[in-house]
């Protein structure tokens, strides 16, 4: 049971980890890049540019925590394997 939970939850965070990296990333670092064209283009603040980098920043962090998740369940499935 530990072993097909462990594998659910793999499945799971792989599916996470390929959603934020094929979407999530680049659309914060679009906003990102847009918002600094704008602020260069005096359209926009910035505060516009520094809340966008914030989010590319988090969308950075959120992949390094689901990637060591990822690692800490592979190495629990290993252990399971192994045993």
């Amino acid at each position: 049971q530990e072993l097909e939970d462990s594998a659910s939850e793999l499945a799971s965070l792989n599916s996470q980890i390929e959603r934020l990296q094929s979407a999530g990333m680049g659309l914060a670092q679009g906003r990102a890049e847009l918002a600094l064209a704008n602020y260069q283009a005096a359209k926009g603040d910035l505060s516009a540019v520094l809340a966008a980098r914030a989010q590319v920043r988090e969308s950075h962090w959120r992949l390094i925590e689901l990637q060591a998740q990822r690692d800490t369940v592979i190495a629990r499935l290993n252990s399971l394997i192994a045993d």
